[in-house]
C-alpha cells in the first residue's frame, strides 16, 4: 500500500516537474503493482488525455468504471473525453450517469471538464434543433 501511494505521489509530481511521459510511466507502475487502484486509472486516463491519446484515456476511463462504477467524477471524467472527440451521445450519456450517482462536484480541480462538457452539450441541442 505504501508503495502504491508513493508511485501515485510521484506521478503526480512528475506532471508538473518533468512532464506528462514520466507521470504516465509511474501510474502504469502502480498499476502492475496493483492492478485494481481505480485513483491510478483515472489519473493515467487524465494523462493520456493531456497528450490527446483520446482512445487510450476512454479505455483507461473505462476500466476504472469497471472496477469501481459508483464513482461518479469517472463517468464525468469519461462524458469529458467523449466531448472532446465529438461523440455527444456518448458524452450525454454518462453525464446522465453522473448526475444519477449525485455527482455535482470535482476532486482534481485543475482537470475540471466542464468548458467541453458546456460545448458538448450546446452542440448537441444545436444539431436536435436544425433537425427539426
Amino acid at each position: 500500500e505504501y508503495k502504491k501511494v508513493l508511485n501515485l505521489e510521484r506521478g503526480e509530481e512528475k506532471e508538473t516537474i518533468s512532464g506528462i511521459d514520466q507521470a504516465i510511466k509511474e501510474y502504469e507502475d502502480v498499476l502492475r503493482l496493483k492492478p485494481d487502484c481505480v485513483e491510478a486509472y483515472m489519473k493515467l486516463a487524465c494523462a493520456h488525455a493531456e497528450k490527446d491519446k483520446l482512445d487510450m484515456s476512454i479505455a483507461d476511463m473505462k476500466k476504472a468504471i469497471s472496477i469501481e462504477p459508483e464513482r461518479g467524477e469517472a463517468h464525468v471524467y469519461l462524458a469529458c473525453f467523449y466531448a472532446r472527440k465529438s461523440m455527444l451521445d456518448e458524452a450525454l450519456e454518462e453525464l446522465g450517469e453522473a448526475k444519477k450517482l449525485g455527482t455535482t462536484c470535482f476532486k482534481h480541480s485543475s482537470r475540471r471538464p466542464g468548458a467541453a462538457l458546456r460545448i458538448a452539450c450546446l452542440t448537441k441541442q444545436s444539431l436536435q434543433h436544425k433537425t427539426l
